[in-house]
């Protein structure tokens, strides 16, 4: 059986804000970690907790299921730690732990971001010690995410996960995964503001039912042992469409299509609730014709009515409920981009109070769409308005000059196609020719490349059934990003080895001269030398997830790739001298102290680990001594099946022949030894994988993906 324990870090860009999917795995951790109930007063009570505490869990004699103190919250997260069996023969330990400070920010982060909410105070925007907390229909999501990605079974999910709770099909973006940043394209842009506007008008009206949990999130629960319904609006009653739509459903399935946030005064776009949309699906609520009209310094404008208007507060609101975005600040910035694109303009009458340039996340400010948004959306269609093959036409032309435009920006989408003057007096044969033609402009790598249509292809996979196929060619290639990294790093600790070695005698000489200097070379080395382990770390965390989540036996998306390639990484992986059978990481770590492991900090983990070689052990004369990296080591390409480097204290010849160096290595050494050992045999076997499933999906997934309606829609 392999099992590793891997201890956490949590990772932080330049300006100190800790990375998204950590935040996202921190939350789901440490939900599971609370173990939340249905009834959570009993078990409080079973932990000794006061009679106060007991009765404030409950608002007007109605109880809050699945609720928690932030206190409980905080000294939870001090040793959080989630056992996963992944398979029969493999499982995984992971673990984070975090100082009361930073854990109460990482609440407070929680609750901004909108993953949390009080029950009892839906206007709250910040958490209360002795208020309880509850997760949103957002933070449900997140949850689920986590359980799928790391192989939890169903009869072990949450409760929560089987409730009504779980009713947000969530969007996710794709982020740098250096610096954080959301990566987008206009592509992706479009598909956002889709799903922001809806499939059709969501106008709202204090008299509208409650919205639908979606069919598939129903489907999903159906296959639930057990669905609960938890709402606490019970005067709402089910529209008659709502009845018909889930009449094919079990009883079970049936009481859980209310959302418990469902409620006519805080779904109001103007309320000030801290949660306002509990599904994506129905778009933005707007007002239909809202009138405007002239204020004092525009007193020669004529009233205007707009037919479909939303404030700044409702996009926002929906775009930090929908998505996975975790501040106010990404959301305008966003939603500037939709200004920027022609999407939306600002309504510049009385009462609104939007500028002419940029946008304004208000209660006051008003935008409408453009003409070039009306032609996205294609609500048209659904209000009975047939288009105009010149409309058709135009359409098709301004995607191509879109991804013509595209090809010449890097890291977004290359397209070869044709722009078509629109002179063809053939109607649907040539708008069916232009698709076709665009469609074999797009190879998969294009796809892959452009983060809309990355996002389009992997929702078509899932519908599949083999999105798993997607799943872990990403992993790999973040994976071989984690390993030029580390290549860079080894290859920069190699150079200055030999120039520590030519010069020796010259810097023993100014030791005793300038302590200055000598002192600055072991600062730099050393930092670099914890750089090497930590990312040294993050590499075998990857491979040891790419190999627990789809290539072991029983694993919970095992891929279907060919025998023998499977028999060679589990040779690997589970050969007695891997590092993660001989020891844990935590373990390993623990012996060169535990500081290094302390995640509430701001620095980086392993800062006091030090992989610095004494230069009076260094034996000038041997010629077996072999550094970190070869010179002729080859290039890292994702397709190349060489070996990613020499080992330190260790190196392969052509005939594949151990080479022994003669320098005592230190434990830590010995430690970064074989995880470098284990990575250099591994990397090739799993460039193999990803060039089998890029194959399978160019070959297979690709053309059927041009015929779906998700990608045609």
């Amino acid at each position: 059986t392999l099992h590793e324990t891997v201890s956490r870090k949590i990772h932080r860009t330049k300006t100190g804000r800790i990375f998204t999917q950590d935040l996202k795995n921190i939350y789901s951790i440490l939900l599971l970690n609370l173990d939340l109930s249905e009834k959570p007063s009993h078990n409080k009570n079973k932990n000794g907790l006061s009679l106060s505490h007991i009765f404030s869990l409950r608002s007007f004699g109605k109880q809050h299921p699945y609720s928690f103190y932030i206190n409980d919250a905080i000294n939870r997260m001090g040793n959080l730690c989630l056992d996963v069996n992944l398979s029969p023969s493999t499982s995984t330990s992971i673990s984070y732990q975090i100082k009361p400070d930073l854990a109460s920010s990482l609440v407070q982060i929680f609750f901004i971001a909108k993953l949390l909410h009080t029950p009892s105070d839906r206007t709250r925007s910040k958490p209360k010690e002795n208020v309880v907390m509850q997760p949103t229909p957002k933070g449900v999501a997140i949850l689920y995410a986590f359980c799928k990605q790391h192989g939890i079974k169903n009869d072990s999910l949450p409760l929560i996960i089987k409730s009504n709770f779980n009713s947000m099909n969530l969007t996710i973006f794709d982020r740098n995964q250096f610096d954080d940043r959301i990566v987008y394209s206009d592509y992706l842009i479009h598909l956002l503001f889709l799903k922001l506007m809806g499939p059709s008008p969501n106008i709202w009206s204090p008299q509208n039912d409650s919205d639908p949990i979606p069919i598939d999130i129903v489907d999903e629960l159906s296959n639930s042992q057990k669905n609960q319904d938890f709402n606490n609006s019970g005067f709402l009653k089910p529209s008659k469409t709502e009845n018909k739509k889930y009449s094919n459903h079990s009883a079970s399935t049936k009481s859980s299509k209310i959302s418990p946030f469902a409620h006519k005064f805080f779904t109001n776009p103007e309320s000030d609730s801290h949660v306002q949309y509990y599904v994506s699906s129905k778009g933005v609520r707007l007002y239909y014709n809202y009138r405007y009209s002239s204020n004092e310094s525009t007193p020669d404008v004529k009233d205007i009515t707009v037919q479909y208007s939303f404030i700044g507060k409702a996009a926002w609101q929906w775009l930090m409920d929908c998505t996975d975005i975790t501040s106010k600040d990404q959301a305008a910035d966003i939603m500037s981009l939709f200004v920027k694109f022609n999407l939306i303009k600002p309504v510049l009458h009385y009462p609104s109070t939007a500028p002419q340039t940029g946008f304004q996340l208000s209660k006051t400010a008003f935008y409408t769409l453009t003409e070039e948004g009306w032609e996205t959306i294609k609500w048209d269609r659904l209000l009975n308005k047939k288009l105009s093959n010149e409309t058709k036409i135009k359409r098709i032309i301004s995607l191509q000059e879109r991804l013509s435009e595209l090809s010449r920006k890097p890291s977004l989408l290359v397209s070869n196609s044709n722009g078509s003057n629109g002179s063809n007096e053939s109607n649907e044969p040539s708008i069916n020719s232009n698709i076709m033609e665009l469609n074999q402009n797009l190879s998969l790598k294009k796809v892959l490349k452009d983060p809309g249509l990355r996002y389009l292809f992997r929702k078509h996979l899932e519908k599949e059934l083999c999105v798993e196929n997607f799943d872990s060619y990403n992993e790999i290639m973040k994976f071989n990003s984690e390993m030029m990294k580390l290549k860079k790093y080894l290859k920069q600790k190699e150079e200055i080895k030999k120039t520590l070695i030519k010069d020796m005698s010259t810097m023993l000489s100014s030791m005793g001269k300038d302590n200055n200097c000598p002192k600055k070379s072991r600062l730099s080395e050393s930092n670099r030398n914890r750089l090497i382990i930590s990312i040294s770390n993050d590499c075998m965390t990857s491979a040891y997830n790419i190999y627990g989540t789809y290539l072991t036996i029983g694993a919970p998306y095992e891929l279907n790739i060919n025998h023998l390639l499977k028999q060679e990484i589990n040779k690997v992986m589970m050969h007695p001298t891997s590092p993660i059978n001989q020891k844990t990481h935590s373990e390993i770590l623990s012996e060169f102290g535990s500081s290094g492991l302390d995640l509430s900090n701001n620095n980086r983990n392993l800062t006091n680990l030090n992989l610095s070689i004494d230069i009076a052990k260094i034996n000038l004369n041997s010629e077996k001594t072999h550094s970190f990296l070869s010179d002729s080591d080859s290039s890292l390409d994702s397709g190349s099946e060489d070996n990613f480097c020499s080992l330190n204290g260790q190196g392969y010849d052509k005939e594949s022949t151990l080479i022994e160096r003669e320098i005592p290595l230190t434990p830590t050494e010995a430690t970064v030894k074989d995880s470098l050992s284990l990575l250099n045999q591994i990397y090739p076997l799993l460039n193999k994988v990803s060039s089998h499933m890029y194959t399978l999906m160019q070959i297979d997934s690709l053309p059927k993906f041009f015929k779906s309606n998700i990608f045609n829609d």
